[in-house]
């Protein structure tokens, strides 16, 4: 019985290491077909999740695997490492390395990842020797969260990962895959090891895809080299220098995965300057954020750093070899270029793709130079860049043809915005200097104009006897073709007003000579309101102003002071008709140029007159003085209008009876 039962127990025992071993086969399978599906370099992401999934899958209880290839030769150990996707524990994170495969798995990418506390130096030790190793490491939860971003709660995502754990790494063919477990179990390094088999046969066949994918590079080497032309070609002004770096860094980046950063320096020795315009990786994928102004985003993938100064002792061996025409290249600290950032932008970030030490390769040309940083020294990015360089340096001396015409053209404009403002301090010297005096009544007055002159105005006079005139004027046109007409009636008012005509006969006279004074297609709209002070009387006549508006203090309400006439300068012979108005104590009576209903907002919609006289009437009711009507009414206009700009000249008078 004894015998029989040992016999059972072998069975079973047999049984049970020939299902893992169909198992291990099936799972090597499956990565098998991952590998041949692989239609880019790219796809070796996928490889690597499969390979972490099957793992567990076959018992092997570890929270990640991290599968490192190695590169002889060079210093670049691509490592890989499947973890559980932390979406779904509801988690997020900020870090661009973690790239998610599927719903279940993610895949943090080599971009300096993760550090284990294994040197480079034991890691292709072990590889060589072809040895399994393991050791005790402790698994640093608050480091991995911060590396990587991680939002939200992770207790579900990194439950039970503290503490120690026994660290394993399998070599195979092509580098080694690491995992963690609390105990070394001896079965699940050489189920790792068949598994890896599959793994080698993917980066075979990865660096296979790798090399056709080099080829297809160069056939699109000089339609990249193109497109540089044509944006260099295209530049009109200094700004879009950043554009044509820009490009050149995408385009050099597509072609060559090791390049770091692209510059371009710019050497203007009549003005003893150097300008320098830089391209990289934009730092925002990583986290970092600037507000420096010298830093520019061109997209989500680029930004462009921009510095100009003067040339000094310390680019004397620049200078030098500049002139001579050579490529050369120097190698560079990592630690002198971080602070040299920090200084220029004040931003702390070290980039993880960027080594301790780099190479920069420099290729003048007849008005500067392109700077390559690239790990190492590559005659083929030297012929890559050195097309480009020709096709920048074309481009570049087009772009100093339209600079200097530009800055002829500049000259003009700073010479006519002069003009503009001499003819603006002109026009706003028409305006009062400030109100007339009157016992019991305020005056105030503002006129914004469209541009830097207009065709709007407002005047107060005093009169014989006692009282005031208050009048506005909008002269048809915008600008200069405004403006002149506007002096010209000005001188006019003032004559007729020094000779103390009435309203009626002021209107009929001011008209009769505009219409002789005045081409066709150019009229005046012009009210004028005399107010008696003693008896609280507004005589007003009104030729094309929108009707004033008469607040009455005892109602509450806003009535609209209707005078129908002509312009001034329309046609001859034209009678002006006076109305009277009895204003009590509180009462306001409010000019508004068509400027301030007409204005415009984003989609098209005018503020209007009835939008006008509502804020004027909560402003009275408000109990806002004359001065404070005004700027409630021009700020509404403005928040309404927002960003659109401003279409015409912009005026508002009030009179205010006290009491």
């Amino acid at each position: 019985v004894g015998d029989e039962t040992k016999t059972r127990e072998q069975l079973i025992a047999e049984v049970e290491d020939l299902r893992r071993e169909c198992a291990s086969i099936q799972a090597g399978e499956r990565i098998h077909e991952e590998v041949l599906s692989m239609r880019s370099s790219e796809d070796i992401v996928k490889v690597v999740a499969v390979m972490w999934r099957e793992m567990v899958e076959l018992g092997i209880e570890t929270p990640g695997t991290s599968i490192i290839f190695v590169e002889e030769g060079t210093d670049w150990f691509p490592t890989y490492m499947a973890m559980d996707n932390p979406h779904r524990h509801g988690i997020d994170w900020t870090s661009p390395q973690l790239s998610e495969v599927d719903e279940r798995v993610a895949v943090l990418l080599p971009t300096g990842g993760f550090e284990t506390s294994q040197s480079r130096e034991r890691l292709l030790e072990v590889w060589r020797e072809k040895r399994t190793e393991s050791f005790v490491d402790n698994f640093s939860i608050s480091d991995f969260i911060e590396f990587l971003g991680l939002k939200g709660d992770c207790e579900g995502l990194l439950e039970g990962l503290g503490g120690e754990w026994t660290v394993t790494n399998v070599p195979f063919a092509h580098g080694t895959v690491g995992y963690r477990e609390r105990e070394f179990v001896e079965e699940h390094a050489a189920v790792v090891g068949e598994l890896a088999r599959a793994l080698s046969l993917g980066y075979v066949r990865y660096l296979d895809i790798r090399e056709a994918e080099e080829q297809t590079r160069q056939a699109n080497r000089e339609r990249a080299a193109e497109r540089v032309r044509a944006e260099a070609m295209t530049m009109r002004s200094g700004d879009e220098l950043r554009n044509v770096v820009a490009v050149m860094f995408r385009e050099m980046a597509d072609l060559d995965e090791s390049l770091l950063e692209c510059s371009i320096t710019f050497v203007n020795e009549d003005e003893d300057r150097i300008a320098e315009y830089s391209a990289c990786e934009n730092p925002r994928k990583y986290g970092v954020f600037w507000s420096h102004p010298d830093l520019v985003e061109m997209d989500n993938e680029i930004v462009v750093g921009v510095g100009s100064h003067v040339i000094s002792e310390r680019e004397d061996d620049y200078l030098e070899r500049w002139k001579k025409g050579d490529v050369w290249s120097f190698e560079l600290i990592g630690e002198t270029y971080w602070r040299a950032a920090k200084k220029l932008y004040g931003m702390e970030f070290f980039h993880p793709r960027f080594p301790e030490k780099w190479n920069v390769t420099v290729l003048p040309f007849s008005q500067g130079s392109v700077s390559l940083n690239v790990p190492e020294f590559s005659e083929e990015s030297v012929a890559i860049a050195r097309e480009f360089t020709e096709a920048l340096s074309l481009g570049y001396t087009r772009f100093l043809d339209f600079r200097r015409v530009e800055e002829a053209q500049q000259q003009l404009i700073d010479e006519l915005e002069e003009e503009l403002q001499t003819a603006r301090e002109k026009q706003m010297a028409l305006m009062p200097k400030g109100a007339p005096k009157a016992e019991g009544v305020h005056l105030a007055g503002r006129c914004v104009p469209a541009n830097h002159v207009g065709g709007d105005f407002f005047q107060y006079f005093p009169r014989e006897g006692g009282g005031f005139s208050v009048c506005m004027a909008d002269v048809t046109g915008h600008a200069m073709e405004a403006a002149i007409p506007v002096v010209m009636f000005d001188g006019v008012l003032e004559s007729q007003m020094a000779m103390g005509v009435g309203l009626e006969e002021l209107f009929e006279r001011l008209n009769d000579l505009l219409c002789t004074k005045l081409d066709e297609r150019t009229f005046v709209c012009f009210a004028m309101g005399e107010f008696d002070t003693e008896r609280g009387l507004l005589r007003l006549a009104n030729g094309g102003i929108p009707y004033p508006l008469h607040f009455h203090r005892n109602s509450g309400k806003i009535v609209e002071l209707e005078v129908e006439a002509y312009p001034l300068g329309v046609r001859s012979g034209v009678d002006y008709p006076v109305i009277e108005v009895q204003l009590e104590p509180g009462d306001r009576v409010v000019f508004c140029s068509d400027g301030l209903a007409e204005a415009e907002n984003v989609e098209g919609e005018i503020f209007g007159f009835e939008r006008t006289a509502d804020v004027v009437r909560r402003g009275c009711v408000d109990g806002l003085s004359a001065e404070g009507l005004i700027e409630r009414l021009f700020e509404a206009v403005r928040d309404f209008s927002g960003e659109t700009p401003q279409g015409d000249d912009m005026t508002c008078v009030v009179l205010q009876v006290e009491g």
